[in-house]
């Protein structure tokens, strides 16, 4: 009769949900927006599950890192784009875009 009772509650504690990480966190939002606005947000969202955490931009891009190696799987199984930039990036790489654009305008003109 011992052992009937040492089965139940080890199936007692397989039935518990599985604790929340911050790994799992950040993953699942990778899952779900890979092209992120900005840092702010994975921080506000680590920190609304961990709020002593000291979770940083270098922290993000070795779970990134993580990923593109295979040693960490997103969710959904697929995987990350080979380059992810905010929309900082995108708003830098446009005004050097019509930097350029004005600098070859600029020459084009003084070759006539």
């Amino acid at each position: 009769m011992a052992k009937s009772k040492k089965s139940t509650k080890k199936k007692e504690g397989k039935d518990k949900p599985k604790r929340k990480t911050i790994t799992s966190v950040v993953l699942a939002y990778l899952d779900k927006k890979p092209q992120a606005e900005t840092m702010e947000i994975y921080n506000a969202i680590v920190a609304a599950g961990f709020p002593t955490t000291k979770f940083n931009k270098s922290h993000l891009a070795w779970y990134k890192h993580q990923i593109r190696k295979g040693k960490l799987k997103l969710p959904s199984g697929r995987d990350l784009p080979k380059k992810i930039t905010t929309k900082k990036d995108k708003a830098a790489k446009s005004t050097k875009k019509d930097k350029t654009d004005k600098k070859t305008k600029k020459a084009k003109k003084s070759k006539k």
